[in-house]
C-alpha cells in the first residue's frame, strides 16, 4: 500500500515541475518577446519555440500552445529586421493568457491529487480497521476452540 501512494506522490512531483518549467519557459518567452520589440535575436525565438513544443508535449496541452507557437512562427515570418510592436503585444497577451491557463491546470492537477491521496488515506484506515476487527475474530474463535477443546477433554 505505501508503495501506490510512494508512487503517486512521485508522479505528482514530477508533473509539478513539468508544471513549473513550463511556467519558467513563458515567463522567459514574455522577456524574450519584449527584447524582440528592440532588436532582439530570433535565434533565440527558434530556441523558445522549441521549448515550447516539448513543454506542450509533456503537458499534454498541445491545443493550448497552438495559438502560441502559431504566433512564435508569424513573428519569425513577418520580421527580419525586428519585431512588429503589435505582433509583439498579441504574443504576450497569448503568453499571458497561456500561462493562466498552466497555473489554473495545475491547481486543479493539485486539487485532484488531494482527493486521491484523502481517498487512499480513509481507504487504509478503513483496512488497517476491517484487519483489527478480523484478527479480534481469530482471537475469539481461537480462545473458543480452546474452551471447546477444554470441555471436550475433561
Amino acid at each position: 500500500m505505501n508503495d501506490v501512494i510512494r508512487d503517486e506522490s512521485s508522479s505528482y512531483n514530477k508533473n509539478a515541475v513539468s508544471f513549473n518549467d513550463a511556467v519558467n519557459a513563458i515567463d522567459d518567452a514574455i522577456d524574450l518577446a519584449q527584447r524582440l520589440k528592440e532588436g532582439g535575436s530570433f535565434l533565440e525565438l527558434a530556441h523558445t519555440s522549441g521549448a515550447f513544443l516539448k513543454h506542450a508535449i509533456t503537458l499534454k496541452m498541445t491545443v493550448e500552445y497552438k495559438a502560441v507557437m502559431t504566433a512564435f512562427a508569424q513573428l519569425k515570418q513577418d520580421n527580419e529586421e525586428g519585431a512588429d510592436a503589435s505582433a509583439v503585444e498579441r504574443l504576450v497577451g497569448l503568453l499571458n493568457t497561456l500561462k493562466q491557463n498552466i497555473i489554473d491546470e495545475f491547481g486543479a492537477y493539485g486539487s485532484e491529487h488531494n482527493d486521491s491521496v484523502a481517498a487512499y488515506n480513509n481507504q487504509k484506515e478503513r483496512i488497517i480497521a476491517n484487519i483489527a476487527r478480523l484478527e479480534e475474530q481469530e482471537n475469539n474463535l481461537n480462545a473458543a476452540i480452546d474452551n471447546y477443546t477444554n470441555t471436550i477433554v475433561t
